[in-house]
């Protein structure tokens, strides 16, 4: 049995940013660090949900509150 990977808080702040179109540079901004801080956050995202673009982050986020949220169906 092969356990989900989970991402931390912050991981999990970052990638809902990202994936919502902000910026590294924005991002950073937002949350006090530095752009390549939010470079490696995204780094170890994909590496951690076995993805590799924007475009399959959102929809596995969109994927996943869904599955956590079915009362908004």
């Amino acid at each position: 049995m092969t356990r989900e990977p989970s991402l931390s808080l912050r991981e999990t702040e970052i990638a809902d940013l990202y994936a919502g179109g902000a910026t590294y540079k924005a991002i950073a901004i937002q949350l006090f660090i530095a752009p390549s801080t939010v470079r490696s956050h995204i780094a170890a995202i994909y590496l951690k949900l076995d993805l590799s673009s924007k475009l399959a982050l959102k929809a596995r986020l969109d994927a996943d509150f869904v599955l956590a949220h079915p009362e908004n169906n």
